[in-house]
């Protein structure tokens, strides 16, 4: 059985983890993920003046979350996203990980990750150039 393989998704989301989070490179078959980067650049294009970006930027992306929610046939109830670079534009100020915590809790949050992964941390761009998110406390897997 291979490592992405439905059967071992499957079987972690099944698991009681508090959280459910699917970090993937590869396409998994009948899930595709929604581009919330450019989603979310459209949604706030005219806030960018705005003295209440970050705020106002947190509802829409609350929003998008909540929107594109599906049943999925063999997974259950999941989101999953790709693009996710904006989220961590530092105007936003949003914390990623509360993020990702809240949005793995009822569902299951499949991420399209193009970082690098290493010992529980996820790594936006590089492991040398880049932001670091310690996902040690959080339930997830990595496919």
């Amino acid at each position: 059985m291979s490592k992405n393989s439905p059967d071992n998704i499957l079987s972690y989301l099944k698991s009681t983890a508090r959280n459910k989070i699917v970090l993937f490179r590869d396409d998994i078959p009948g899930v595709e993920p929604f581009d919330i980067g450019i989603a979310i650049a459209e949604k706030i294009a005219h806030l960018l003046d705005d003295r209440k970006l970050s705020f106002k930027a947190k509802n829409e992306i609350d929003k998008l979350f909540t929107s594109i929610l599906i049943n999925h046939v063999t997974f259950g109830k999941l989101m999953a996203i790709s693009n996710i670079g904006i989220l961590f534009e530092p105007d936003l100020k949003i914390d990623i990980l509360s993020l990702f915590e809240r949005f793995s809790c009822d569902n299951a949050l499949f991420i399209k990750w193009d970082g690098e992964i290493e010992a529980g941390n996820l790594y936006f761009l590089s492991k040398y150039n880049g932001i670091k998110i310690n996902l040690k406390n959080i339930s997830h897997i990595i496919i």
